[in-house]
């Protein structure tokens, strides 16, 4: 029989990753589009780093302790929370990615970002692709925020419209 709510361990890289992601997601604009201040841009990446790494124990996390079953009745809305679900892995995936090929673009381009380094390892450039990644970085933000924004707002729905325990099972 499956769990009624996620391991304390679900939780922790749950809450974990949406208080670095989401910061990261709004102030990442102006901090990467601020080449004079070489702090922000370091930072930016570095935490960019940390979330690729979160996501890879989270992922394994997963897979070795699946998530409780739905409380969601409704066939659209199991499909629409899987569709969902599924797209925030991949956007977790995907703009750590994409900004690791927009700061190798702008490292190579010299815009005034010096290579990073993550506790004392050097960032490595990947290959240059001739492809605007900066522009899809940032699109793939907004479209990641968007899709929060959504999770978010399902899961106030849940609790205070449906009254079910749905959110209670993430919250610590």
């Amino acid at each position: 029989m499956a769990s009624k709510t996620y391991t304390r361990t679900a939780r922790i890289l749950h809450w974990t990753m949406a208080l670095a992601i989401i910061p990261l997601l709004i102030f990442g604009q102006q901090t990467m589009g601020n080449h004079q201040l070489h702090l922000l841009p370091t930072i930016h990446t570095s935490a960019g780093f940390v979330i690729l790494v979160l996501l890879v124990v989270r992922l394994w996390w997963r897979w070795r302790n699946p998530s409780p079953e739905t409380l969601v009745k409704s066939g659209w809305e199991k499909t629409a929370s899987k569709l969902a679900h599924g797209l925030l892995y991949a956007a977790m995936l995907f703009i750590p990615l994409t900004g690791w090929l927009a700061y190798t673009e702008h490292v190579r381009r010299s815009l005034g970002v010096r290579p990073a380094s993550l506790f004392g390892f050097k960032i490595p450039l990947l290959p240059d692709f001739g492809i605007n990644w900066h522009f899809i970085h940032n699109w793939g933000g907004k479209i990641t925020l968007a899709l929060i924004a959504v999770h978010i707002a399902a899961a106030l729905k849940h609790h205070f419209y449906n009254r079910d325990n749905t959110l209670r099972r993430m919250l610590p």
